[in-house]
């Protein structure tokens, strides 16, 4: 219960930061909000993958919250995630972490081409 009293405080932030169009805070927010559902989780060799695989994809996952829509978007994803917890609905969150994770992954791509046409 505690841990999610802590996730809906990250979460509040995470708005306030979205609506302020605050992307280096939100951003930090966002890792703090993945990190304590990783550690929610419980396993701890999945949240080491994780970790390793942010410190590749840091500076590009920043890049990405700049795109258009999708500060925005990427709330929405959280709130649904944040709900299926709350709710103690596993596949439920399984499915929205799932589809945030494809969502995050098609604006690299978008920002990445974007890039790329720039350069």
């Amino acid at each position: 219960a505690a841990e999610i009293v802590r996730l809906e405080s990250i979460h509040r932030q995470l708005e306030r930061f979205a609506e302020g169009n605050q992307i280096e805070r939100f951003f930090e927010a966002n890792q703090e909000f993945h990190s304590l559902i990783q550690e929610m989780a419980g396993n701890r060799w999945l949240r080491q993958v994780i970790q390793d695989l942010r410190k590749v994809l840091k500076l590009t996952r920043l890049l990405s919250l700049s795109i258009d829509g999708r500060l925005e978007q990427s709330l929405i994803e959280h709130r649904a995630i944040l709900a299926a917890i709350k709710a103690g609905d596993g596949p439920r969150a399984q499915t929205a972490m799932h589809d945030h994770i494809l969502s995050v992954r098609r604006a690299l791509v978008r920002s990445l081409a974007q890039h790329e046409v720039m350069a």
